[in-house]
């Protein structure tokens, strides 16, 4: 039974950093490619639909803090980039069953 819950909780966390790894690639692509590309290119259209669920909650965090909203350049995409690879840091790193 052990071997079984052992490979569910390998699964399960291969898959949530397999997941964390395609946003913290859709984030870079845009990141980079914003300076080249208008926004109305489909490229930049599906990087943004996929990255805005994580980078809109930081930016509505971020607008609360009142010195953080008064700055002329928008940080929650650096914030979102950083906490991305904060978190599939903290993923464990478990041995295959």
């Amino acid at each position: 039974m052990t071997t079984n819950v052992q490979i569910l909780l390998y699964v399960l966390a291969a898959s949530v950093a397999i997941v964390l790894n395609l946003l913290y690639i859709a984030m870079f692509l845009e990141a980079i490619l914003s300076w080249f590309m208008p926004e109305d290119r489909m490229i930049m259209v599906v990087l943004t639909a996929i990255t805005s669920p994580i980078v809109l909650p930081v930016r509505m965090l971020l607008s609360r803090i009142p010195a953080l909203a008064r700055l002329p350049i928008d940080l929650s995409f650096f914030v979102a980039f950083l906490l991305l690879g904060v978190i599939s840091s903290m993923l464990p790193a478990l041995p295959l069953p």
